[in-house]
């Protein structure tokens, strides 16, 4: 364990109190003490022995900055002249050779006079912490960020593709103001059944409001279902009668509570959901059981100040399944990849302008690809990764092997181009913009198959096949348009940046925490608990 003394005295530290635990870090103000609590990952609970120098940073609500160095040594605290918080927030980095190595933040703080224990989620930055896990496991649920650094993960999956066991849980994971552990804890409201004789909810999508409207900070649920695939005896069919939702819900998180709004006209699990500039969620595509298509074809967008749902335009003839979607700027909303609603490889991308008027196609200049992943770039350019390739497949004949692409895709200035590939191939792999502007993506498989997992049947057998997951991450660079692996990994390790092979995880980004990824699905098609966050290094 190291300790930290003043190099430059405005602030006392001392990890060495009697009254302390071995690593708070106690700030003396003129008439207050603030005691920070470090609450740090599992595999991480010795980071102060990696650095030799400490920083507090304090900010105040005007904007205005003082910064505080503390240097490696075992001397206790000395004499501090800190003034009082207003609003302030407090930032502590660890750095060792002049580059952090750990970074943590505090929520708002006001203080003038009196004692007060905060904790500090501090974690090594620039790779993937491992938090405790689940209670239950996650697959086809939906993660969103509520404010200050609080994470929320809906229903899905409990046992995985194989069992699909649904559950109606909604559980947060405090970065900003942690427990102890930072255990993920149950909150004690459930998702609201989808019927009367249905509870849980899998498929739907969850999506942070955060443009400048009336329902800015709450966050929007569509859809979902029970089951994607009902079991009838051992064999597993498209649905005999409709399970899919048609119910949305806003989800207060402060309140921690939900309000029913105006139905989709279309029922819908297993779709796209995105917010455009103007704060409106675009819902795309989605399966719809049994009917006449094979996907949802009507694109449906959720106008946050009436609270109502308004169809936009006719049959999308793009990709309504197995598709990707993103913000395009102030133009509103492109969807890319996946099949159209009767089946086929989608060859074009749609984009659903924030205008209302009716979507355009515009053509797609690579491979047709099954579950592609798109992101918005900081710098408003979208990014496209991976997919499984799709030339020269229909869906009736998916029934073979299809390999994921490594291409990596650029869209600005009304044009795509290709950028660097991507280090390993990828489909149903998760991609989320860090708050840096940086890209980070993780699991996916490499391939699919449809022999050695499940029933003889298409949709079962080859389009969730997890056989080939992997463990590994990359980010992506937008200056350079290159790929860097977070750490070394092969596609045949059990685990690397993750914890185990992984497909189809949850993911949500905070500006200030990071990204934190929950759940997936492993090699068995079951469901993983897993909970972990990326800390991109801050520009102090």
């Amino acid at each position: 364990m190291k300790y930290f003394f003043l190099l430059v005295l405005a602030v006392a530290c001392s990890t060495k109190d009697p009254g302390d635990s071995e690593d708070t870090i106690v700030l003396d103000g003129q008439a207050y003490t603030l005691r920070l609590q470090p609450v740090m990952p599992p595999g991480q609970r010795a980071l102060f022995d990696t650095v030799d120098v400490l920083q507090v940073e304090v900010t105040q609500a005007d904007g205005s900055r003082t910064t505080h160095t503390l240097s490696g040594g075992d001397t206790g605290s000395s004499a501090a002249d800190l003034p009082p918080l207003d609003a302030a927030t407090l930032s502590v980095s660890g750095r060792k050779n002049n580059k952090i190595r750990f970074w943590g933040q505090t929520p708002p703080l006001t203080m003038s006079a009196g004692e007060h224990t905060q904790p500090i989620t501090l974690a090594a930055v620039n790779t993937l912490a491992s938090l405790e896990d689940l209670p239950v496991g996650l697959s086809f649920g939906a993660v969103a960020a509520g404010p200050d650094g609080r994470f929320f993960a809906f229903g899905g999956s409990d046992e995985g593709f194989i069992e699909q066991e649904a559950h109606p849980s909604v559980y947060l994971v405090d970065i900003g103001t942690p427990s102890d552990s930072l255990q993920p804890t149950d909150i004690g409201v459930d998702l609201p059944d989808i019927s009367e004789d249905a509870s849980g909810r899998m498929g739907h999508t969850a999506n942070s409001m955060t443009q400048d409207t009336s329902l800015q900070g709450q966050i929007l649920i569509t859809g979902g279902t029970v089951s994607y695939v009902p079991q009838v005896g051992s064999t597993y069919t498209w649905a005999a009668e409709s399970v899919s939702s048609d119910q949305a819900f806003l989800f207060d998180p402060t309140l921690e509570s939900f309000k029913e709004v105006s139905s989709l006209s279309y029922p819908r699990y297993g779709h796209v959901a995105v917010e455009n500039h103007k704060g409106e969620i675009v819902v795309i595509g989605g399966f719809n059981d049994q009917a006449s298509a094979f996907t949802q074809p009507y694109v449906e967008v959720f106008d946050p100040e009436d609270e109502q749902f308004h169809q936009v335009g006719g049959i999308l003839t793009t990709g309504t399944g197995f598709h990707a979607a993103t913000r395009l700027g102030k133009q509103g909303v492109m969807s890319c990849g996946g099949v159209n609603y009767t089946g086929e490889p989608a060859t074009k991308c749609a984009i659903i302008p924030a205008s209302g008027e009716d979507a355009t196609n515009m053509d797609w200049p690579g491979a047709p690809m099954l579950s592609p992943a798109m992101v918005t770039m900081a710098d408003d350019r979208i990014l496209l990764t991976g997919g499984l390739d799709l030339t020269d497949q229909s869906f009736e004949l998916f029934a073979g092997e299809l390999s994921a692409l490594t291409e990596a895709w650029i869209f600005e200035n009304g044009a795509w181009h290709a950028a660097g590939s991507m280090v390993h191939p990828r489909a149903w792999h998760t991609a989320v913009p860090l708050p840096d502007g940086r890209v980070l993506i993780t699991g996916g498989v490499t391939r699919i198959t449809d022999d050695g997992f499940g029933p003889a049947n298409l949709y079962w057998g080859t389009a969730y096949d997890p056989g080939a997951a992997i463990a590994c991450a990359e980010v992506f660079d937008p200056d350079t348009e290159t790929f860097t692996e977070v750490e070394t990994c092969l596609e045949g390790d059990l685990s690397a940046s993750l914890p185990t092979q992984t497909l189809l995880a949850g993911a949500a980004q905070d500006p200030v925490h990071g990204v934190l990824i929950i759940g997936g699905m492993n090699l068995a098609g079951e469901s993983v608990g897993s909970t972990l966050l990326y800390r991109p290094s801050p520009d102090l």
